[in-house]
């Protein structure tokens, strides 16, 4: 369990702030899978999966070496998963308004 990505989000949130940044998290991967499961660039959900899990290791893994690094896992888990939005390689329907995604329920 201990390699489960949302199990390394949780467990480097604020413990007052988890519940809310993790839902807001799976608001976000499911959003992204409704509109983008097949952007025909490759810079789609499954591509922003694939950074948000391996992001997550990287951090993992980065803040054993480096004891006094401070890593914010849900501003790395939020540009992850939004890094290719609005990018000019993506088709129209994978450009959306980033802050009406974050506001939204």
């Amino acid at each position: 369990m201990k390699n489960n990505f949302y199990y390394i989000l949780s467990k480097n949130l604020p413990e007052k702030e988890k519940d809310e940044k993790i839902k807001i998290i799976k608001n976000i991967e499911n959003r992204l899978k409704r509109i983008g499961t097949k952007e025909s660039t490759g810079h789609d959900y499954w591509h922003a999966l694939r950074v948000f899990n391996l992001s997550m290791l990287l951090a993992r893994e980065e803040s054993k070496i480096r004891k006094n690094f401070k890593i914010n896992y849900f501003v790395l888990a939020l540009a992850a998963l939004l890094h290719d939005l609005n990018d000019w390689k993506t088709k129209e329907k994978f450009k959306i308004d980033i802050e009406k995604l974050l506001i939204s329920e």
